[in-house]
């Protein structure tokens, strides 16, 4: 048996407004490039009976938008949840 170890467990992504710019804002960011770290609450892995190949699916905590390196004020509103 395989265990997964959630206290530990995260996804990444980055975003890098020089790059690409983002569809949606509703603040300016004080920098161009945020690295956001999401815990994972599941996971599940699909296999295929007739290859035996495996697909690994993980479900991200609930997060909340927000202002990042600010000193106060930190949650927008509204707010969205992703």
């Amino acid at each position: 048996m395989n265990t997964f170890d959630f206290n530990r467990s995260f996804f990444t992504f980055r975003i890098d407004t020089l790059v690409k710019q983002p569809l949606t804002v509703t603040h300016k960011p004080p920098f161009s490039l945020n690295n956001a770290r999401i815990p994972i609450e599941c996971r599940c892995v699909v296999t295929e009976k007739a290859t035996d190949q495996a697909q690994s699916f993980v479900l991200g905590a609930s997060c909340k938008t927000e202002r990042v390196g600010v000193e106060g004020d930190i949650w927008l509103e509204p707010n969205a949840d992703f």
